[in-house]
């Protein structure tokens, strides 16, 4: 399924478009009612993007139509991919806040 989902992706792809993101990939948000607080890449459900949103620890979900705005507009910016064992550890604690 997930192989699908990846390929859907590259030929829905425009010239110009966003790279698609990865668990693990971390923004600052650097303004906004967020400001301070950086968003760790959770997962997608439907039409959001869901983040751990740290030092907080609290579940954020994002709109992707807001989000790609934000990314345009730099009210968030991309910092890095952080390692597997600290992108697990936020999977976990998503996974926990949502119980």
């Amino acid at each position: 399924m997930k192989l699908i989902k990846k390929l859907i992706n590259i030929f829905n792809k425009t010239e110009g478009s966003q790279e698609s993101l990865a668990v693990g990939y971390s923004f600052a948000v650097t303004t906004g009612t967020y400001v301070g607080e950086i968003f760790i890449y959770v997962k997608q459900v439907e039409d959001n993007y869901c983040f751990l949103s740290i030092p907080k620890m609290l579940n954020r979900e994002v709109p992707v139509g807001k989000f790609e705005y934000a990314k345009k507009h730099k009210v968030i910016e991309f910092i890095e991919k952080i390692p597997r064992n600290e992108s697990d550890m936020c999977e976990l604690q998503y996974k926990q806040n949502e119980e």
